[in-house]
């Protein structure tokens, strides 16, 4: 049975959104020597083979081993997760919804009804307030206006 091109081509790109594109390193990025000191060329060969081989080797035993444990695990926690979600928060955030629908009518109500009429008539009495700061003086010429302002 041959594989379609869709099929290759989800084995070879394995990452097509690039989410783990941090964990390209290589070994010119890990390690490297200054001009002033130098290890022998095979020595630098062959830890870089050694780099290379053990990355790979332990990565492809840890995935063939732990893989399929993995995904089992991730797999139960995201179906954990969307019961919850699709089962007990949705129902709960519309219940909530529903329940504060009257609430807030109530609310609502009560605010036009009561304090929207009540803060408008404190408003037009406080707007008529004047402050005036500085010393106070006694003056014989103060008109009825001042005397009703607040020093």
């Amino acid at each position: 049975m041959s594989k379609s091109e869709s099929e290759i081509a989800d084995l070879e790109d394995r990452d097509p959104e690039k989410i783990n594109r941090h964990l390209e390193v290589p070994w010119e990025n890990l390690i490297g020597e200054p001009q002033s000191i130098r290890s022998p060329e095979c020595a630098w060969s062959l830890s870089k083979q050694c780099f290379r081989c053990s990355r790979i080797g332990v990565y492809t035993c840890l995935s063939v081993l732990c893989g399929p444990i993995a995904a089992f695990l991730i797999g139960l926690c995201y179906a954990i997760f969307y019961f919850l979600y699709i089962w007990c928060a949705t129902p709960s955030l519309w219940f909530i919804k529903i329940s504060c629908g009257v609430t807030r009518s109530f609310v609502r109500a009560f605010t036009q009804g009561f304090l929207a009429p009540l803060m408008g008539a404190f408003g037009h009495i406080f707007a008529h307030i004047k402050v005036r700061t500085g010393p106070v003086e006694e003056r014989g010429d103060v008109n009825e206006e001042d005397k009703l302002s607040i020093v």
